[in-house]
């Protein structure tokens, strides 16, 4: 019999054993965002890969990456997958911070829950030289940050200091605080499937791709990303070029056959390409009627450029990656009106002694929008709250409990020398029971609050933004039940600074990824706390428009003011209300709402206040750090009745930027925007409260229209 047990013993612990050597043949590594590049506070590729020699044929892990999202929460990021012998990467998307080097990746056994391995980021940094953050990435478009994906990083030659113009890059360089242009390539089998990868991409450069052979659901991902305001260059390669793709739809032209053109010695010293260097492979591009043209390369071949939703998209003529150029600034000299035309950037600093980009005020302005938004959805009346007369009533009631009650007590009953145990039974007594009574006790109502934005561009949905505000009068658990397609993240209230140390008390929020989206697993939020969460959809496209527009600008009368004529109709279930139409001359406002399913007749003189905003005695935005004529970010107010509705439309302030590019760029485009009230929210809360949560669900939409131009005597 006790051999036996012998035996069993010995059988467990050889089977620890080889466990243990189990977890130790798996083998991790990672690779962060575009070759190491990656924008701070934008959802960023992590590619795992993993490999198990003593997985045959696969085993089923639990894929995790935690990481540090602000000053309060981190998110751990959970994806189930199957490990192999053979090395298999796998793709999962996190916003990034600063502190990304505290991230981690953990792998455990699905069904055991054992860990098999982790891999800190901060080893990744220190075994690669690949891992540069976009240094300004987080709060501004400082930096210029460019994926490449193709035949090769045809742009790499270019990363480095840089500014539209050669006299203050001059000036910037001598000051030391010129941005940066950072390159980052990727194979194309690693480009991301999910819009959200491109996220921090300013602009995606596709070095001659095989549309033929490239994904379906990679073409969609950059395609969507496009349409919500990315920035596409491509050239096509001297392969077959499909009739139609996602990517082939957003092109400005069309691609014809291959050609070649012809460099002479001059052309090549000129453009400091090798002298050997006779022809440039080319392909004949035939332009469409709303495409724009620039003659590159001494005029011997041609740039296209369009608008494809709220993005842009320009395609070379030539096989750019065929340019050995031997000296940067000869790179710099072809690249940069390309880029330029294509990022289309606002006015620079003009003077020596402004060496401020105006430019550098994404991240503020997203930040101020979002603390407004916040501001409405967490506007709970009578909201609980610890103050100090809670602390100071238990302060005293222990300083009795812990001393002359126990003291007494303990005389009594002849146990003196218990009191040292006693005092530390009752302060942990009281600290449990404090933490404990958020569980039974509750503080007023439950609420929950969400506002949605809606971008939409040529009648068709380009972005979906959802914030979502759950007041708790109690210590429970929530879930926010809405699309599969969400990509869920805590919302943004936090200026990220390289500076700051994440928080090593931080709440995690846990979501499950797949190929589709991230959405939030169950999460506690404590007694009276207030917790934001905000996501973007994967597929925007996949809702119906719910504005549509036929207007025109006319001169009417023989005073020749400039009207806007036409209407619009609300496709969607909910009131219209404060309905504004932005053009590059001034604004319209309607005086009435537009009812659901009906359309409003419009026929307004044009508000020319050069893009000022002074709306129905709302505050006006103006800062002369950014100008006269634009929104100050640091002021945004809510409390006029249009205030609310531009502060929800910076939440997506990237696509806020795209918007007032095109308004500046095209004249015959046009911008409405509008909100609603009292909606049926999109984004479920399921909950254990015993009553139903109060409840305000707002809307806000805003299209990017055409004009049809005609003048009028």
């Amino acid at each position: 019999m006790r051999d036996a047990k012998l035996c069993a013993l010995g059988a467990f612990i050889a089977l620890l054993c080889l466990s243990g050597t189990s977890s130790a043949n798996l083998t991790m590594r990672a690779q962060i965002g575009w070759d190491g590049v990656f924008r701070v506070g934008r959802w960023t590729p992590i590619y795992i890969t993993l490999a198990d020699d003593q997985a045959f044929p696969a085993r089923n892990v639990q894929l995790d990456i935690i990481a540090p999202h602000d000053n309060t929460f981190a998110m751990r990021v959970r994806q189930y997958v199957a490990v192999r012998p053979e090395a298999s990467t796998f793709i999962l998307y996190a916003p990034l911070t600063f502190q990304a080097g505290e991230a981690v990746a953990v792998v455990r056994d699905a069904k055991t829950g054992r860990s098999l391995g982790e891999l800190p980021f901060d080893s990744v940094t220190a075994s690669t030289a690949t891992y540069r953050s976009s240094w300004y990435g987080a709060e501004s478009d400082r930096d210029l940050v460019i994926g490449i994906s193709g035949r090769g990083n045809a742009l790499g030659l270019i990363a480095g200091p840089f500014y539209w113009v050669d006299k203050l890059a001059d000036q910037q360089l001598r000051y030391g605080n010129s941005p940066q242009i950072r390159t980052g390539f990727l194979q194309p089998q690693y480009l991301p499937d999910a819009s959200l990868g491109y996220d921090g991409l300013d602009v995606l450069v596709l070095n001659a791709p095989d549309l033929v052979t490239m994904p379906l659901q990679t073409q969609q991902a950059i395609a969507r990303w496009v349409r919500g305001g990315g920035r596409l260059l491509m050239w096509p390669s001297a392969g077959p070029v499909p009739a139609d793709s996602p990517i082939i739809d957003l092109l400005p032209c069309k691609i014809g056959q291959s050609t070649a053109i012809p460099l002479s010695l001059d052309d090549t010293k000129a453009l400091d390409l090798p002298a050997r260097q006779e022809r440039i492979a080319a392909r004949e591009i035939e332009l469409n009627p709303s495409a724009k043209k620039v003659s590159i390369l001494l005029d011997k071949a041609l740039a296209c450029y369009g608008r494809a939703g709220l993005g842009r998209v320009a395609v070379l003529s030539i096989d750019a990656s065929q340019l050995g150029f031997q000296d940067r600034n000869n790179a710099l000299k072809f690249w940069r009106p390309i880029l330029k035309n294509l990022v289309a950037p606002t006015i620079q600093p003009t003077d020596e002694s402004n060496d401020t980009n105006p430019n550098n005020d994404t991240g503020s302005r997203r930040l101020a929008a979002m603390e407004a938004v916040v501001d409405r959805l967490g506007d709970v009346p009578g909201i609980g709250r610890f103050d100090f007369s809670y602390i100071a009533i238990v302060m005293v009631a222990m300083m009795f409990v812990v001393g002359p009650i126990d003291w007494f007590v303990l005389k009594k009953l002849g146990k003196q020398p218990w009191t040292w145990a006693t005092t530390a039974g009752w302060i942990v007594l009281i600290t449990v029971g404090a933490l404990y009574i958020g569980y039974i006790f509750r503080s007023g109502d439950l609420y929950y609050r969400t506002v949605r934005l809606i971008d939409q561009a040529d009648d068709q949905v380009v972005g979906v933004m959802d914030v979502a505000g759950i007041y708790s009068p109690k210590t429970q658990v929530y879930d926010l039940d809405g699309a599969k397609d969400a990509w869920w993240e805590p919302a943004n209230l936090d200026a990220l600074t390289p500076w700051n140390r994440s928080s090593r008390t931080a709440t995690e929020i846990l979501t499950g990824q797949d190929t589709r989206g991230n959405r939030p697993q169950s999460m506690v939020v404590n007694i009276w706390s207030l917790r934001f969460m905000q996501s973007e959809l994967g597929d925007p496209a996949a809702i119906s428009p719910p504005l549509h527009a036929s207007l025109t600008r006319t001169k009417a009368g023989a005073d020749g003011k400039v009207r806007i004529v036409g209407s619009i109709t609300n496709r969607s279930t909910a009131l219209l209300s404060g309905v504004i139409i932005r053009t590059a001359a001034g604004l319209v406002i309607l005086p009435d709402a537009i009812k659901p399913n009906e359309s409003a007749m419009i026929d307004l003189p044009i508000n020319s206040d050069n893009g000022i905003f002074k709306l129905q005695g709302d505050t006006q935005y103006s800062n002369p750090r950014y100008g006269r004529n634009t929104i100050n970010p640091y002021s945004t107010d809510v409390r006029g009745p249009m205030g609310f509705m531009l502060a929800t439309c910076d939440l997506a302030v990237l696509r806020s930027r795209q918007i007032e590019t095109v308004l500046t760029d095209q004249p015959e485009m046009a911008s409405i925007c509008a909100q609603s009230q009292d909606i049926t929210p999109t984004v479920k809360l399921r909950h254990r409260n015993a009553a139903p949560p109060i409840q305000q669900h707002y809307q806000v939409v805003r299209a990017l229209v055409e004009l049809t131009q005609v003048e009028q005597p």
